[in-house]
């Protein structure tokens, strides 16, 4: 797999270059079953990411409102 693997607190900063997101708050989406898809190997927690991508795609994409003008 060549998709790049993520820390908490590398994934926190690829996100909060939309949104602001903490690496206390990926702990508290992972708890709460929320948030971007994480992988835990040998104890390691990471996140892909394509899937912090596609993630905050779709919530962009939910969160949208109005039309083009």
């Amino acid at each position: 797999m060549t998709d790049e693997r993520l820390n908490k607190h590398a994934a926190a900063e690829h996100l909060s270059k939309t949104v602001h997101v903490s690496p206390r708050t990926l702990d508290a989406w992972r708890r709460e079953d929320r948030g971007p898809r994480s992988h835990k190997v040998e104890g390691r927690v990471f996140w892909f990411k394509s899937d912090l991508d596609q993630w905050l795609a779709a919530s962009l994409l939910n969160s949208s409102r109005g039309g083009m003008r």
